[in-house]
């Protein structure tokens, strides 16, 4: 059962038929479209689930329309990616090469770029101190070689 923030036990910042009116009519969003109503459902709770765990972020007392935007764009992207794909055996990136461009990372980090946000959801949400460091890096040194 979804329940709306801020209310108690909280887990979405919108109901089914709100996404769902915004993935027809928005969105176009054939994934989300042809799910059956258990999936959207948990579509809903995954994704408000994200939006809360982001490092640093202070929720508001109140929903805004920002956070319902933020969730649902986040939603299309749920809907056409595994945002939970991670391959614990992936090797850390520390260096680079493109064309002769060479970056070297100051840390190493594993580029996983599904567990981002995109960059709608993460514009709403850095007005609430959320911090999205999914696969990014601290310092590098670009350099020709």
């Amino acid at each position: 059962m979804i329940i709306i923030y801020p209310n108690d036990g909280w887990n979405s910042f919108v109901s089914s038929t709100t996404a769902s009116l915004f993935m027809d009519g928005q969105l176009n969003n054939a994934a989300w479209e042809s799910m059956d109503a258990v999936k959207q459902d948990a579509l809903l709770t995954q994704t408000a689930l994200q939006i809360k765990l982001c490092d640093g972020i202070n929720l508001p007392e109140d929903n805004t329309n920002d956070l319902q935007v933020a969730q649902l764009y986040l939603i299309l992207q749920a809907s056409n990616t595994d945002m939970t794909a991670y391959d614990a055996n992936q090797k850390a990136i520390t260096k680079e090469k493109v064309d002769g461009l060479e970056v070297t990372y100051d840390s190493a980090y594993k580029a996983n770029n599904n567990s981002s946000f995109n960059p709608i959801t993460t514009s709403l949400l850095k007005q609430y101190g959320c911090i999205n460091k999914s696969g990014g890096f601290s310092q590098s040194y670009v350099g020709r070689s």
